[in-house]
């Protein structure tokens, strides 16, 4: 760097650039970023042993998911308070038993609402397609 600064400001050819030399002062480039923290060295053995508590950890962790993965989940619809017990066979609907009319009718509304959502769909892909 020193050389190319001396070529630059010899007199023997004419100088490009009137420079002291004395003013002039040069750095080392950052090749790092200045946001980066700079890592501090570390004992291996402290390394070993953090890597080895972690990994005990995730056995730990995968150890506790095996154990609930096999017990069922309880359904909230079959738990009830014990207060209601007393008043359950009140809180039971009776089954209503549907004349064909109401059938015929239920089934021709389902059949126009899978007709509404397939026209939704058709004009989504047309619309997606354009």
């Amino acid at each position: 760097m020193a050389n190319i600064i001396r070529r630059l400001i010899e007199p023997k050819c004419g100088a490009l650039i009137n420079v002291s030399a004395n003013n002039l002062h040069i750095s080392a480039v950052q090749l790092s970023s200045p946001f980066v923290k700079a890592q501090k060295k570390m004992d291996p053995e402290i390394a070993k042993l953090r890597e080895e508590r972690k990994r005990r950890k995730l056995k730990k962790e995968i150890k506790l998911l095996e154990s609930f993965g096999k017990k069922p989940k309880p359904v909230e619809e079959f738990i009830f308070d014990k207060k209601y017990e007393a008043s359950i066979n009140e809180r039971i609907r009776p089954k209503v038993e549907l004349s064909e009319d109401e059938k015929d009718e239920r089934a021709a509304l389902e059949m126009d609402y899978k007709r509404y959502l397939n026209k939704l769909a058709v004009m989504d892909t047309r619309w997606i397609v354009k």
